[in-house]
């Protein structure tokens, strides 16, 4: 019933729709993409659901309903007169309009996250769309889509934002799955017009089972698993990507050879092309080799297996070669097959079978070994490293960045019951932190010199600096440590009193949690968050010592939350364990994301109520971290004073003064974290290293950027 009540014109919408196909009246033939045909109304129905109902849930029927007819009534004469002599000219009378218009408008309204997001997709499919199939019902809909956004943008003025590596992932795989929906979209609709439009009417005249329709569908699912291995950043999906466009640009070339109306058609799958060329360095994860090659052998097993089975079915009912010709083909999508020369047609149900299965198993195969492989780790090396460094870890004694080593990138170097997170960069072997159990620092530092590496140990406890007085130091940071506690009281804890006291007051409740045991809604809202927060800096989100939304999944990380009762997120804590002697010690404060537009103390209630969780546990500390570059050394030397003035520089684009200032409020134990080195000949290289390791993804032009409007 809620649902009947917040998406009322939705509803409505499909209800219409669908009971015009039970009727008959004489507007019906104009009613573009509705009543034509039921695979029509399928399409109609997958953007309701994603489009419209998402804007009405925002903006509320009224205002969904004001917005989506004044699109229409707009975009209507407009789109007539852009399109006075276009084909098939009296289709558009189109509820494609009034979605369009409705959800594009609610886009601007939308978090930055979520209203890119759409707004790829709403422009992707109909630029798609009227490009490749050109009805007028589809220059209604890139119409009303431009022209929605366009008004949203103006009326909202929301703020530009530079989005992460992995939205910017996130939204070229919506593009490529937008502009690969598209064809299979048309293809549900016999009565459409595109370049195949009689290979799709023929499809659905086929009465022989689902095997055609099922191959032609396996190229969109086929670019979906692509899609999906481009957001995990892999290189091979973006090879078969590229290939899947070169694949239609050819096919689309062949089809049509009337230059006019052939460059427009394939302008969607150039745009994709040319946004996955300029975005190559988005994509450096290599698959694992050893999968890769067990796929290729497998595959290629099933196509033998397959091959020869129809060879000998087919035949039995016509000569071999013409069977020989005919097998290259059972392996190719029905839509291209069909307008490819053929040279046997089955007689028998089984031939038939195998005609159209053989392709059908392949493809569906190679798909899962795709997507299985994209949802693995790319190194079973460096998996199998990182389960010896957790059972250390867990098992012994770090210090308190310790759970940081077991975060992506690092390398390990194992020596006993010890070891060692490193990277290396410029010549040089970077750690993170101290060693995770005994003191092997000699160890590593032969291994290192026997690889031809500087060693580098950064953000080091002072009791190792001590323990290693031939090394060269430099202050790096304070890190802030509180002691738990079960209350709040003196002038000095005056702000987390108000804030608590205000949070009670507000409904606002905090949940302790992982990010296993998250409902999909509240990880949505995190992503949000974390995206909205990312989008206000000019420079890319760093890494290293300070983690992401990837981060916050590592198991063992604690998430807190505080939620309002209506489910408005109004800001997220990550926490690391820290580990002694096999026990969890305290916790270590990682991410940081505040709603700009909620609750203002909510740093200051989460932290503390931080404090009262760890107690609960029996811990007695936990620890807000350290602030990177924002460390005071008592005797700067040169070097101290060149990583402050850097520090300064970087202040407007990250705060990270305005963070160690921030936890000053809760009057911590400060202790100080140090880079120690051996050679400061190294020093230009360590920094260099340094710099990767914290912003791998920096190109010159967004610090040339940055540095403008810093001055």
């Amino acid at each position: 019933m809620s649902i009947l009540k917040k998406l009322p014109v939705s509803i409505a919408l499909l209800a219409i729709m669908w009971s015009l196909h039970l009727v008959d009246f004489p507007l019906k033939p104009w009613l573009a993409l509705t009543t034509a045909h039921p695979g029509a109304s399928i399409i109609i129905t997958v953007l309701i659901a994603t489009w419209l109902a998402p804007a009405e849930w925002l903006l509320g029927s009224t205002y969904t309903l004001t917005t989506g007819l004044a699109a229409t009534a707009i975009g209507v004469p407009i789109t007539l007169g852009i399109a006075k002599h276009w084909p098939n000219s009296t289709d558009f009378l189109s509820p494609i309009g009034f979605i369009v218009g409705a959800a594009g408008f609610a886009s601007a309204f939308m978090p930055r996250l979520w209203r890119r997001r759409l707004r790829i997709s709403i422009l992707s499919l109909t630029a798609t769309y009227v490009l490749y199939a050109g009805a007028l019902s589809d220059v209604l809909g890139i119409t009303t889509a431009a022209l929605s956004i366009a008004a949203g943008q103006l009326l909202a003025k929301p703020a530009p934002g530079t989005p992460t590596v992995r939205e910017q992932r996130v939204l070229i795989a919506v593009c490529v799955a937008c502009v690969a929906i598209g064809p299979a979209f048309i293809a549900l609709d016999p009565l459409a017009q595109g370049p195949f439009s009689d290979v799709t009417r023929l499809l659905w005249q086929d009465s022989r089972g689902i095997g055609p329709v099922v191959a032609n569908l396996l190229p969109l699912i086929l670019q979906l698993v692509f899609c999906f291995g481009l957001v995990r950043g892999r290189i091979t999906a973006w090879w078969l990507a590229v290939l899947s466009q070169v694949a239609a640009l050819a096919l689309l070339t062949y089809r049509l050879s009337f230059l006019p109306e052939l460059i427009p058609v394939m302008l969607p799958w150039l745009t994709v092309l040319a946004i996955l060329l300029i975005n190559r360095r988005l994509f450096p994860t290599h698959e694992n080799r050893a999968y890769l090659l067990r796929t290729a052998l497998l595959s290629a097993g099933i196509a033998a297996c397959g091959s020869v089975l129809w060879i000998l079915i087919a035949q039995l009912h016509a000569p071999l070669p013409n069977v020989l010709a005919e097998t290259p083909l059972r392996f190719l999508p029905t839509v291209v097959a069909l307008i490819l020369p053929h040279h046997v047609i089955p007689t028998s149900s089984l031939a038939w079978f195998f005609y159209e299965w053989i392709g059908n198993t392949f493809w569906i195969f190679v798909a899962f070994r795709l997507y299985r492989g994209f949802s693995r780790p790319t190194d079973p090396a460096n998996e199998a490293d990182l389960r010896i460094a957790r059972r250390l870890l867990e098992s012994g004694t770090g210090d308190h960045l310790s759970f940081m080593t077991l975060w992506k990138s690092n390398r390990y170097f194992f020596h006993g019951d010890s070891y060692v997170a490193y990277r290396v960069s410029n010549g040089v072997a970077l750690t993170l932190g101290t060693p995770v159990g005994r003191d092997i620092s000699t160890e590593f530092a032969t291994f290192a010199s026997n690889q031809g590496w500087s060693v580098a140990w950064y953000s080091v406890n002072a009791d190792f600096a001590a323990a290693h007085p031939e090394l060269k130091r430099v202050h790096v940071a304070e890190e802030a440590v509180l002691p738990c506690r079960t209350e709040f009281k003196g002038k000095k804890f005056q702000n987390v009193r108000t804030a608590r006291n205000k949070a009670t007051k507000e409904g606002i409740r905090t949940r302790w949690t992982s990010w296993a045991e998250l409902d999909l809604t509240t990880i949505a809202k995190i992503t949000a968050l974390s995206e909205e927060w990312v989008a206000e800096k000019a420079l890319p989100e760093m890494g290293f010592t300070l983690g992401g939304l990837e981060e916050m999944k590592v198991p063992g990380t604690r998430l807190l939350l505080a939620e309002a009762q209506d489910g408005t997120l109004h800001g997220v804590t990550s926490w690391m364990p820290v580990f002694e002697n096999g026990s969890i010690a305290g916790y270590t404060l990682d991410v940081m994301r505040r709603n700009e537009h909620g609750f203002k103390g909510v740093m200051e209630l989460l932290i503390s109520e931080a404090l009262l969780i760890a107690h609960s546990e029996g811990s007695t500390w936990i620890s807000l971290s350290g602030a990177p570059l924002a460390g005071q050394a008592p005797s700067p030397s040169w070097l101290d004073n060149l990583l402050q003035r850097l520090g300064n520089e970087v202040e407007p684009f990250y705060g990270f003064h305005s963070l160690a200032a921030s936890k000053k409020k809760f009057q911590p134990e400060e202790h100080p974290w140090f880079l120690c080195y051996d050679d400061e000949l190294k020093l230009p290289n360590i920094g260099l290293a340094t710099m990767h390791a914290y912003l791998p993804d920096l190109k010159t032009t967004d610090a040339v950027k940055a540095w403008i409007s810093r001055h």
